[in-house]
């Protein structure tokens, strides 16, 4: 089984919370954590890009061809009251609802906040694509299973506070791992 994961934004991106946590930095952790549970796991497991490199959104969607499963790491921003986790499934795979669903509905658990539950968000001008350029690519490329994560809101301070601690992160990873083996059918 082969699992390509996504760090969002490469550094330079300005997502931030209140406190410190740098969008960028918080799931370039969770994405290095992701991987080495899945790869001790007897699972390939790849990123996206090197640390301090930014390639295009169609370029890390693009190197989704030959893998099982895609997912993108974010956390969520607004106006720093709103709390809670959702996971965006590809509009043309209904199909993973569920893993969508379970994504969510665990890592609102773990983070003690509000479940926003699985989502589809559709091209302007065009229902039958995705909003989000990386899903697009990925599931372009012919990954039967594209994931967008949003853990949390992290200009929300409570939500700011879990992400700064690398422990949480780990936590996430290991939860988001569960499911990925457990939607690929890999018997660690």
């Amino acid at each position: 089984m082969r699992v390509l994961i996504d760090p969002g934004h490469a550094p330079g991106n300005a997502n931030r919370g209140p406190t410190g946590y740098f969008e960028y930095r918080g799931m370039w952790a969770l994405s290095n954590h992701l991987k080495d549970i899945l790869t001790a796991s007897g699972v390939f497991a790849q990123l996206t890009r090197a640390e301090n490199k930014n390639p295009s959104l169609a370029a890390r969607g693009g190197m989704a061809w030959g893998f099982d499963l895609f997912i993108s790491e974010h956390s969520n921003g607004f106006n720093g009251t709103v709390q809670g986790s959702e996971c965006f499934h590809s509009v043309s795979q209904p199909d993973n609802r569920t893993t969508a669903a379970c994504f969510s509905s665990e890592t609102a658990a773990l983070m003690n906040h509000r479940d926003r539950g699985a989502k589809t968000r559709a091209s302007v001008g065009n229902s039958r694509l995705d909003f989000y350029g990386v899903m697009r690519a990925a599931v372009a490329a012919g990954c039967p299973r594209v994931f967008l994560m949003e853990s949390g809101f992290h200009d929300n301070p409570i939500d700011e506070d879990f992400l700064l601690q690398d422990e949480n992160l780990r936590r996430l990873a290991s939860l988001q791992a569960r499911i990925i083996m457990n939607v690929l059918e890999v018997t660690k």
